[in-house]
């Protein structure tokens, strides 16, 4: 025809499939290309994506692993109620990743997903944990070939948990409360408590 063409792999196309496009001059075609590249290599397309497609679904995967997992609870290698758990929150992946090529699965991925969750009124905590899962699952394809390696995933901050500690004071009430006969051994329960606090005390935080 006289014209270039631009030929963009399958897996470096954001739909998947195969993509040409064409230029009247070679010029046109070699600047469109230089610029697409650049695109795509900012964007982490290539490393998300990998050399090609697994052409294995998220959901195919989850359904293999949880028979897995099933089989670890009936050989007590695992225990029911952390098989409950994971199930939770595989409902939550499969909400957004069922019909995904796992190869496809990357880090832009991960982050829209966290943004989505947090949207959702969801706790840092609950989305991280969600997240470790998907980790658990995509390290799963690793290690049987399915995909190359794990996208870089990083985890939500989670605010720290305001331990509270009795003051000393405190401490001197609740064993006054007590009966005598249980004033000892409430003692030993609390002596790392009254130990914090004169600590914390001293250094002017109580």
């Amino acid at each position: 025809s006289g014209r270039w063409m631009v030929d963009v792999p399958p897996h470096l196309s954001p739909s998947g499939k195969r993509k040409r496009l064409f230029f009247l001059d070679r010029a046109s075609a070699d600047t469109d290309a230089k610029r697409m590249l650049r695109q795509i290599q900012l964007s982490g397309v290539v490393y998300e994506a990998g050399p090609k497609l697994s052409n294995v679904t998220f959901e195919e995967v989850a359904r293999l692993w949880m028979t897995g997992e099933v089989g670890r609870v009936e050989t007590k290698k695992k225990r029911p109620i952390s098989l409950e758990t994971h199930a939770y929150r595989l409902a939550r992946l499969l909400d957004v990743f069922a019909q995904k090529d796992v190869s496809r699965i990357g880090e832009m991925d991960v982050t829209s997903y966290q943004r989505a969750r947090l949207a959702e009124g969801r706790s840092p905590a609950t989305v991280n944990s969600e997240v470790r899962l998907l980790k658990q699952l995509l390290g799963w394809c690793v290690k049987r070939g399915v995909i190359e390696r794990l996208p870089p995933i990083e985890p939500i901050p989670e605010p720290r948990k305001r331990l509270e500690v009795p003051t000393i004071d405190e401490v001197g009430r609740i064993l006054d409360a007590l009966p005598s006969e249980k004033r000892l051994i409430v003692w030993f329960w609390l002596r790392p408590a009254v130990v914090l606090a004169r600590h914390s005390h001293s250094n002017g935080q109580i």
